[in-house]
């Protein structure tokens, strides 16, 4: 399961087809619904399956603290604590994403990517 923020767009985006390709369940994020709504159309998972249970999007603002938190408790709710974490938008470039980080990674051990 992978999360990835900035994902209405560029890399987040690339990141988020790539992970469907391969399977993955995934919870996405940006500011853009608009666009978050465009990555999931684009995507296309092996095998047969509704998007509903393979993926999870929220409008998030990784600015905002308490969003981010509440965003890492719908994830955890829905999938399980996720397996990778990438923060790829330009608002946690510019913050350092450890407030995204931290809270997506607290109950266990993932692979977390911090793209710049």
């Amino acid at each position: 399961m992978a999360v990835v923020t900035g994902a209405g767009s560029g890399i987040g985006r690339a990141l988020a087809i790539g992970f469907a390709k391969s399977g993955w369940r995934m919870a996405l994020a940006d500011v853009n619904t608009k666009g978050l709504d465009e990555t999931v159309s684009m995507l296309q998972w092996p095998g047969s399956g509704k998007a509903e249970d393979r993926v999870y999007t929220q409008k998030l603002d990784v600015a905002d603290r308490a969003a981010v938190h509440t965003f890492a408790e719908k994830v955890i709710a829905k999938f399980g604590a996720p397996d990778a974490v990438i923060n790829k938008s330009v608002a946690c470039t510019a913050l350092g994403c450890s407030c995204a980080r931290k809270a997506l990674t607290r109950r266990t051990d993932q692979f977390v990517v911090s793209a710049v």
